[in-house]
């Protein structure tokens, strides 16, 4: 048997303005038909129409392959076409579950599986097999895409029944489908060494990470490290990463923490000598990572909610209760990180203008419509939700979103940007933008 192909040779990103070249993504499906029948408590933002959330993400995708010659990859498609069987059985048996009364009569399961296979030719019966575990026997009928099926929605099999047959049907319910696996920004970071596993904040989100696992591996990718858990910490999530040329940014606030951070840093996992932590610890859900109130139009440049600025008047140092970000430096001496403690502490955006960036101050209904959450994709372009949705005005260039970034960058003598709208409302209801729902494993560096 000769060598298995690899999908992907190349991983990494230098900068979030290179172009993005491969790109890992999850169409939202039956687990988010699931979880949006009661989305106040799924981490959405509102009712979903899921198939209308299907079409917007597959309008993204063509986009993303069409307009931009990315190479994308689905995470369903990936585990049902390409994922070893092995690993696609060992994920199913940790979703699903058996509880009840009916479970524990070991005889009467044992007498309806024999009874199955004289029913069913195609049902085949192991002599020496322990019929207590159907769990086994459920998991090795299945096909690929049922197995796919199980492992996104988790579901629990409760039975009491009892000796007769076709007594006391079994409940069957869904208990934690993974209706925020289309956010693939969370489960890893993508940093210029390659791509790091996280660990997700919330308990229900955890099995994420050993799906993208199983998916790289398909893939080709071996991860360079995963966050563990450290007494209770070490959590880190996709969305409060950013590469940034020469340092990258790390968001510490509602999900990653300071525990997750350190790990990344002791065992040096960026390739850059600059790390950069934006220490944001409000816990308003619309600004749960970093990636929902900052974002990179192109090099050099940063669009921010504007009371978060620096130079808005609310600044945290020394005062708990304010608004703006700041910033704890690490740079690497003598192939050690050490905390920079004359220039930690300072406003994020002041630290970000120190390095000759621009910062540009948008209003906060911008970010609340996810205006901040585009995608960059290279070349100074940018996909994101069309301007009417950002209760901006068109008719007042000036003021909208696009009209206050050109301004900026022409002002400040930099080229402009292209913006390619992509509508997304009902993925926006999923609580993320374009941004949240990519992960760019691959971006190609200037020369490479």
């Amino acid at each position: 048997m000769g060598k298995k192909q690899t999908l992907v040779d190349k991983v990494g990103a230098r900068a979030e303005w290179d172009p993005a070249k491969v790109i890992l993504m999850h169409e939202p499906g039956i687990e988010a038909d699931q979880l949006a029948l009661h989305w106040v408590s799924s981490l959405y933002e509102g009712a979903v129409d899921v198939d209308a959330a299907q079409e917007e993400h597959r309008n993204y995708v063509r986009e993303l392959r069409q307009t931009h010659g990315a190479e994308v990859y689905l995470v369903r498609q990936v585990l049902e076409e390409l994922a070893d069987i092995g690993a696609l059985r060992s994920l199913a048996a940790k979703q699903l579950q058996y509880e009840g009364q009916g479970m524990l009569h070991r005889n009467t399961i044992k007498k309806r599986i024999t009874e199955g296979e004289k029913t069913n030719p195609q049902f085949k019966v192991d002599p020496n097999y322990n019929y207590g575990n159907v769990k086994t026997q459920v998991i090795r009928s299945c096909s690929r895409r049922r197995l796919v099926d199980i492992i996104l929605t988790k579901p629990t099999i409760h039975w009491d029944g009892g000796h007769k047959r076709g007594s006391y049907a079994p409940a069957v319910r869904s208990t934690e489908p993974l209706g925020n696996l289309l956010f693939t920004r969370d489960q890893m970071i993508t940093t210029a060494k390659g791509v790091v596993l996280s660990r997700m904040r919330h308990p229900q989100r955890a099995i994420e990470v050993d799906i993208m696992e199983v998916v790289l591996k398909t893939l080709g990718v071996k991860p360079i490290y995963r966050v563990q858990d450290q007494e209770g910490g070490g959590f880190i999530e996709g969305g409060d990463y950013f590469s940034m040329g020469d340092f990258c940014l790390l968001g510490i606030g509602s999900r990653s923490d300071y525990n997750g951070a350190k790990q990344l840093i002791d065992n040096d996992v960026f390739g850059f000598d600059t790390v950069v932590l934006v220490d944001d610890m409000d816990s308003d859900q619309s600004r749960m990572h970093l990636d929902t109130y900052y974002n990179v139009p192109c090099e050099s440049a940063g669009v921010i909610q504007g009371n978060l600025s620096s130079r808005s008047g609310f600044r945290r140092k020394g005062d708990p209760n304010s608004l703006a970000p700041v910033v704890e430096i690490w740079y690497k001496q003598n192939g050690v990180y050490k905390r920079d403690k004359d220039q930690s502490g300072q406003g994020f955006t002041d630290f970000l203008e120190g390095q000759g960036h621009i910062v540009i101050p948008m209003p906060a209904k911008v970010q609340a419509n996810y205006g901040l959450n585009f995608l960059n994709v290279g070349g100074n372009r940018i996909i994101g939700v069309p301007e009417e949705t950002l209760g901006t005005s068109r008719k007042k260039y000036a003021k909208s979103f696009l009209g206050r970034v050109q301004r900026e960058l022409v002002t400040s003598g930099r080229a402009p940007i292209i913006l390619n709208e992509v509508p997304y409302r009902h993925c926006n209801n999923m609580f993320g933008g374009q941004h949240c729902t990519t992960q760019v494993i691959y971006r190609q560096a200037p020369g490479k």
